[in-house]
């Protein structure tokens, strides 16, 4: 693979990775707002329930209209509680959809750190190679430069 390929991918991937991230980042905020949505919901059932303790001790001592209003609020906690119900499961939907996000961003994630091992590796042994071949150049340069030491050939003779 060529260095221009590899560099091409490489930044195709991430940008993928951010995109994944992006996607990933906006689900995981839907969720924290289910959970907001829940909370809540949660704080106005209580609310009424605690409304509706109040006004049945208040209103005891006139039975007539207290039991009609009785009956309104515990619909209208009824109503409260189908609707925590509903935004449970809009929240268990939202986490997984954030899990589902998650997903595809993690494996960008590790394709982009294979893709930079991957570069870093080639580029070390592209450097290496240049390296051996200066090397060998310079050896070579040497060795042509220098002339052999030549010292006379011993004589037999007695001087």
């Amino acid at each position: 693979m060529k260095s221009f390929r590899l560099q091409r991918l490489l930044s195709l991937r991430k940008d993928q990775e951010k995109a994944d991230k992006i996607r990933w980042a906006l689900a995981e905020r839907e969720a924290l707002e289910a959970d907001a949505r829940v909370d809540a919901s949660a704080k106005r059932v209580e609310s009424a329930r605690q409304e509706l303790a109040d006004s049945h001790t208040q209103e005891a001592a006139r039975s007539g209209s207290a039991m009609a209003a009785t009956v309104c609020a515990y619909d209208a906690i009824d109503a409260l509680t189908r609707r925590v119900g509903h935004d449970e499961a809009a929240r268990t939907e939202a986490r997984r959809r954030a899990l589902d996000a998650r997903l595809p961003y993690d494996e960008r994630r590790r394709e982009v750190e294979a893709l930079r091992r991957l570069e870093e590796r080639w580029t070390k042994e592209r450097r290496r190679q240049r390296r051996r071949k200066e090397n060998r150049e310079r050896e070579a340069f040497i060795n042509s430069q220098s002339t052999p030491i030549t010292h006379p050939a011993p004589t037999s003779e007695p001087a």
